[in-house]
């Protein structure tokens, strides 16, 4: 007979010493040596996974955004795995101006997309709450891709990025001929691969129209 006990592992994500259940995270069971033993679990609505365990030592492990967490030796007791938690605060502008409804994309630090979106709200900001690593984001804006640096987040703080598109507005003008402006002319935007960029206004009585354009080539 080889007696078995349940086991509780909680993951659970810390910003500024506030613990908050991660639901959804992968959990895998090691012997003490660290020999993989081809059993996880999902963590629930509370954090927790259970495993049906003899008295011996274990390791376990929780993956979450490509980092990996572990919680060393431990026999027969409940353990916690803790996952030190930073925000990210990053703000999109243009010509100066703060940028909203723009997808701002989480990547880690060698580029791999972690599948974390958001897009700006009127003040031009998103905030991810992410493990303490280093990351990436990206911004698509009129056709075009904005990254910013390499950035470190430090855990329980809020880290400020700022991320420019750049640019200003720019007037387009339309004549018949030299001095003579068309006037209700629809001019349209395009990327320079010939993308329409949903963009277009009709010139004014100077044949004029102005667009707000981002850095780049159009």
């Amino acid at each position: 007979t080889i007696t078995h006990q349940q086991v509780e592992v909680t993951v659970q994500g810390v910003f500024d010493g506030v613990p908050d259940p991660m639901e959804g995270i992968n959990v895998y069971l090691f012997t003490s040596a660290g020999v993989y033993l081809s059993q996880h679990q999902q963590t629930n609505g509370t954090g927790k996974v259970t495993f049906e365990l003899p008295e011996k030592a274990y390791k376990v492990r929780a993956d979450y955004m490509g980092q990996q967490f572990w919680f060393e030796e431990f026999t027969w007791e409940n353990v916690t795995i803790e996952v030190p938690m930073a925000d990210a605060e990053i703000t999109v502008t243009g010509g100066g101006f703060p940028q909203e409804g723009v997808n701002v994309y989480v990547f880690s630090a060698a580029g791999s997309y972690l599948g974390l979106t958001q897009a700006t709200d009127a003040e031009g900001k998103v905030i991810f709450r992410l493990p303490e690593s280093t990351y990436k984001f990206r911004v698509d804006y009129q056709g075009s891709q904005y990254w910013s640096d390499e950035e470190l987040l430090t855990a329980d703080q809020v880290n400020s990025i700022t991320i420019s598109v750049g640019g200003g507005t720019f007037t387009v003008t339309v004549l018949k001929g030299a001095g003579e402006p068309l006037v209700g002319v629809n001019c349209y935007v395009f990327t320079d691969g010939e993308v329409y960029l949903g963009m277009f206004g009709a010139t004014d009585s100077n044949g004029e129209v102005l667009f707000d354009l981002a850095d780049g080539s159009y």
